[in-house]
């Protein structure tokens, strides 16, 4: 498994149950803006360090597509806690205390985080609702343009990129430029309504 589908499943994981969705392939391209990320409740690792998620995928906590935010920050908030206890070290504004917008924890992990305490952590990384997986969903590609569409719809100005530099087609979606309109309520809306 490379770094970067995982971090895209988990950052999909994050943004929908955050009920805020974002473009993290597209950060580098996109204008600065205010958008949810990862960066809330905790840092995910890096492309050079991945935990060791399949010898124990099945004791992993499964997020489910309806799951409240709270949920999706307290399981990030174990994950993180967990590396800070295994070797990982915390930036500034670090510690299990701090707390996240949606009152989870707020836990920044300096880069790269050891290997050691991934892998050590790995049982605890949260695996995205099935629907969100596309090995797991066979109409995952209908899925996800159907949610774009309707965020298209209800005034978002969004387009679809696709990432093919890991050999399989990645879907994601960035806004059109620095002005266009977020919305959390109707992102979260339609990704209920396209994929469940």
């Amino acid at each position: 498994m490379t770094a970067t589908p995982l971090l895209r499943r988990l950052t999909v994981a994050a943004l929908s149950l955050s009920a805020v969705l974002a473009c993290a392939a597209c950060a580098a391209d996109a204008p600065e803006r205010d958008v949810a990320s990862l960066d809330g409740p905790a840092h995910a690792p890096t492309d050079t360090a991945v935990p060791d998620t399949s010898a124990r995928d099945d004791e992993r906590p499964q997020l489910r597509l309806d799951d409240r935010p709270e949920r999706f920050g307290q399981l990030i908030g174990e994950w993180t806690t967990c590396l800070l206890a295994n070797g990982a070290t915390g930036g500034e504004g670090a510690g299990p205390g701090a707390a996240g917008p949606d009152g989870s924890s707020a836990i920044v992990l300096d880069e790269p985080v050891p290997q050691t305490a991934l892998d050590a952590c790995a049982h605890k990384l949260p695996r995205q609702p099935p629907e969100l997986d596309p090995a797991l969903n066979p109409d995952y590609r209908d899925d996800f343009l159907a949610m774009v569409s309707c965020m298209k719809k209800g005034g978002m100005r969004i387009h679809v990129v696709e990432d093919h530099s890991t050999g399989q087609s990645l879907l994601n979606w960035t806004y059109d430029d620095s002005t266009s309109p977020s919305d959390a309520d109707l992102s979260r809306r339609c990704q209920l309504e396209a994929f469940g």
